[in-house]
């Protein structure tokens, strides 16, 4: 039981988390537990506390003071996640040498490299490819691994270094979505032309059938629409409720030009033959025609609508006026 009050043992990992290494020690000499915890949301001890903020020499301290170097927070994270999440290289080299278990991950399967790729810290991403067994090809409970986290958060440096140590490009999760999936779906438009330009399969399927550029004209996300599109994604491929992306981009307001213009560009290029849908070049013009007259029509109806918005405002202005007059 320890002889320290929970404010007493809240000054003392304050005093962790700011690097203060004479606080410290002076509680340690009293007699403070090492891994004491106040309670509360974190639950990390002083260990987890300098780790995460980059502490090193006290992380010496209070290793030589006996801390449980596994010690978890609520998030299941231990020192080593936590230095390596926010790019401390020496920390994490430091927990390695004195014992810290890489393997120790969280409770979806975490890494401490999953952490560093998701936050793109590369430089501990690049240390980490350098030690034997601690490479990006392990993956969490959905069978993600670091290239995903890295394309996910846009971190296109940390997506770079891991394809330069020979990760695979195409490699797909539980729901057998690539990076390139994971970067469209979060709206990563650097991290999609950058996975394009390396290779990625842009007509690779997933779970639902759904491709890339499905889930980009779902999302809305016109520019990584366009990086598809110039990178050779076909908006023929039927997911499984069999719709294309091209059918689903007559829906979406925000695609249907994008669309409207790579039509134009195929018209251009195929003066005879079949067009992008399968039929002739009058049918695909005919598509074309189509769209156009629909976002004429989408247009009118905003005009309409700001036209109803203004007269509501102006409606409710005058109540307020009229009401300050009865006040």
């Amino acid at each position: 039981m320890s002889l320290f009050g929970r404010q007493e043992i809240a000054r003392f990992l304050d005093a962790a988390e700011r690097g203060n290494l004479a606080v410290v020690k002076r509680y340690l000499s009293e007699g403070m537990e090492v891994d004491a915890i106040p309670g509360g949301f974190s639950q990390q001890t002083a260990l987890q506390k300098a780790a995460f903020r980059g502490h090193l020499e006290l992380l010496c301290v209070l290793l030589e003071a006996k801390a449980n170097i596994e010690a978890k927070d609520l998030h299941n994270r231990t020192a080593l996640r936590l230095a390596a999440e926010n790019g401390h290289v020496s920390c994490v080299s430091y927990l390695l040498e004195k014992g810290a278990d890489f393997n120790n991950v969280g409770s979806m399967g975490e890494t401490a490299l999953i952490d560093a790729a998701s936050n793109g810290k590369i430089e501990v991403v690049d240390f980490f490819h350098q030690k034997k067994d601690m490479t990006s090809t392990k993956k969490d409970n959905n069978d993600l691994v670091a290239l995903h986290f890295a394309a996910s958060g846009g971190h296109c440096s940390t997506i770079q270094l891991l394809l330069d140590n020979k990760c695979n490009i195409n490699v797909l999760d539980k729901d057998d979505q690539t990076p390139l999936h994971a970067a469209v779906y979060y709206g990563r438009l650097d991290a999609a032309k950058l996975l394009i330009e390396k290779g990625a399969d842009v007509n690779r399927k997933d779970k639902n059938e759904d491709t890339a550029l499905h889930l980009a004209v779902e999302k809305g996300h016109t520019g990584i629409v366009q990086a598809l599109l110039t990178g050779g994604a076909d908006i023929n491929i039927p997911n499984k409720r069999k719709q294309t992306a091209f059918e689903l981009a007559k829906r979406s307001g925000g695609c249907e030009a994008i669309f409207m213009g790579y039509l134009s560009m195929l018209l251009q290029r195929m003066p005879t033959g079949a067009g992008p849908s399968g039929n002739s070049n009058a049918n695909v013009q005919k598509e074309k025609e189509t769209l156009e007259e629909k976002a004429k029509r989408l247009e009118q109806k905003e005009e309409e609508l700001r036209r109803l918005q203004k007269e509501l405002d102006e409606e409710r202005k005058k109540l307020s006026n009229d009401f300050e007059y009865i006040s």
